[in-house]
């Protein structure tokens, strides 16, 4: 009898060790959080509503560094050459939150915020980013690989958001 536990014990440790050297093969998942720039765009006062659920409406410093995060493709605006990474160029720009005060205009990029996304009247404007192309030397940008717009808030632009 002592024998069978014995044997029990080395077949259910051996099976366990199994599963343990085969589960080490499968791929890794990636547990960065995922970004995207909306796939409709909307004036500056709907940009906080327009995210879908999971994702807020992205600060600049939340997504700063987009390889810290995983694109999304599949709910994200895509273009002919994203592949699994975002959209880049002027015509891919979104509201970005700017993390400061109520600004609507007069300031620029990086403060204007549509009254912090309150209003779309066309004499106030928030700020939208977008990743920069081409690549060649151009002027530098203090927030590089993104560049800042100025945008007025009745216009419809899409908006970056991030995961929650």
């Amino acid at each position: 009898m002592t024998t069978r536990v014995s044997l029990r014990w080395v077949v259910m440790i051996g099976s366990l060790a199994l599963l343990v050297l085969l589960g080490t093969d499968a791929p890794a998942k990636d547990k960065r959080l995922k970004f995207l720039l909306t796939q409709s765009s909307v004036p500056g006062d709907q940009a906080l509503t327009v995210c879908p659920i999971g994702f807020h409406m992205a600060s600049l410093w939340e997504i700063f560094n987009p390889s810290n995060f995983q694109y999304d493709p599949g709910q994200g605006h895509t273009t002919d050459d994203s592949g699994s990474g975002p959209p880049a160029g002027v015509v891919n720009d979104g509201w970005i939150r700017v993390g400061g005060n109520a600004e609507g205009g007069g300031v620029g990029a990086g403060v204007n915020n549509c009254n912090a996304w309150t209003s779309k009247e066309k004499e106030d404007s928030g700020t939208t980013v977008f990743l920069h192309t081409p690549w060649f030397p151009t002027p530098w940008s203090p927030i590089s690989p993104w560049v800042a717009l100025n945008s007025f808030c009745n216009a419809a632009r899409r908006v970056w958001c991030v995961e929650d």
